[in-house]
């Protein structure tokens, strides 16, 4: 009695299981199809700054004369994905590439 109640929760186990590993794939086809529909409406593009790139940052405005840019430029020297990390003389500072402006 006990043994064919055994022998039928390893096939639901089995079965799951197989649902679970299914769907794995299925989720992956799911995720890359957003992902390239919210590329493609908010026209996601890679970043163009590299590594000792001559960069300006953004900063604060304090009143409505003040520039939108640092003056004064900065050198990248290291990325991590949006995460740019840019030096100057003594000063060195992390921010997201959307700050930075590329000096040519």
């Amino acid at each position: 009695m006990f043994h064919s109640a055994v022998e039928t929760k390893d096939k639901i186990a089995d079965a799951l299981f197989f649902v679970i590993e299914g769907q794995g794939n299925a989720d992956k086809i799911n995720k890359d199809k957003v992902k390239q529909y919210y590329d493609k409406r908010y026209s996601a593009t890679p970043s163009l700054l590299k590594i000792s790139d001559k960069v300006l940052v953004q900063k604060p405005r304090t009143n409505k004369l003040s520039s939108f840019y640092d003056l004064k430029p900065y050198t990248i020297t290291g990325i991590n994905g949006s995460m740019i990390t840019a030096k100057r003389e003594n000063s060195t500072l992390t921010r997201n590439s959307s700050l930075f402006k590329k000096v040519e």
